[in-house]
């Protein structure tokens, strides 16, 4: 049981975190180098995103019946799926998907890119800890998801001709589209 959850946490991570990796890569191929410390506020600012949101659906849990905080929770990241494939969609079409793709670093952009990417985590944080998921570290999880990968997206993008394309761009929608069916069959 420990396994399934800690399997679905990460998993869960991944997924909403890899919007963080396409913000740090857009960046990169605009030669914009991301330091350290900008890696860290947007791990800062999901990290509080997150747990204030997995609180509330830790809170909620005990009020709510399981069966019903199963289908929200479900519905939840059904949702953020649905945003992912949308993204993704307007990536593809060649359109801009992310208000950081347009904007160059500047002091204080760790903190407004740490929130616009964290936004989805923390909705995937409240079904998370409304399924019982320990707060601490669902925020922990996302908080490392979103800062390893941002630094790692400006990494990639840094040493890049092109976009990646083809089918990475659709599997975050596919991960949290898992989580959303495996938390509706129970």
């Amino acid at each position: 049981m420990l396994l399934m959850v800690l399997g679905g946490l990460l998993m869960t991570a991944l997924a909403v975190s890899m919007d963080a990796c396409w913000c740090g890569f857009a960046l990169g191929g605009k030669q914009v180098r991301l330091h350290v410390r900008a890696g860290l506020s947007i791990g800062a600012w999901s990290f509080g995103l997150s747990l204030a949101t997995a609180l509330a659906g830790n809170m909620a849990q005990r009020i709510v019946p399981e069966g019903w905080m199963r289908i929200a929770s479900g519905t939840l990241l059904c949702c953020v799926a649905i945003m992912a494939f949308r993204e993704a969609w307007f990536r593809r079409r060649g359109q801009q998907a992310s208000p950081c793709e347009t904007r160059d670093v500047r002091p204080g952009e760790g903190a407004m890119v740490g929130v616009a990417v964290a936004l989805d985590a923390s909705l995937a944080a409240l079904s998370l800890g409304a399924l019982g998921v320990p707060i601490w570290l669902v925020a922990s999880a996302m908080a490392v998801g979103h800062a390893g990968l941002v630094l790692l997206g400006n990494w990639i993008g840094l040493r890049s001709i092109g976009r990646l394309t083809g089918w990475y761009i659709w599997l975050p929608g596919v991960l949290l589209l898992t989580q959303a069916v495996r938390c509706w069959a129970g």
